[in-house]
């Protein structure tokens, strides 16, 4: 009797995309906060202060908005695609 063998659904780059994604998603805004403040910690002659902490969330701000503006629009366009195929 001969074995069936299951199809992979999922293509061998997956992974490496997931992997990416992870780094894009959550190591570049850690490291940029972190390099931001090593940035003004050394060049500034004063403490980090307020205006310090107003500057490096507007620039996470600014790296996770595309994102979440990209994902709200998926899935948006995902929901009209599932109520035309329902039809």
């Amino acid at each position: 009797m001969q074995m069936v063998k299951a199809i992979n659904r999922y293509p061998a780059w997956w992974t490496l995309y997931y992997a990416l994604r992870f780094i894009y998603f959550i190591s570049i805004p850690v490291l940029s906060i972190f390099i931001l403040f090593g940035v003004l910690s050394i060049t500034s002659s004063r403490y980090v202060t307020q205006e310090d902490y107003i500057y490096t969330c507007v620039c996470l701000f600014l790296l996770i908005a595309p994102a979440i503006l990209m994902y709200s629009r998926a899935s948006s366009r995902k929901d009209k695609i599932k109520k035309l195929s329902r039809r």
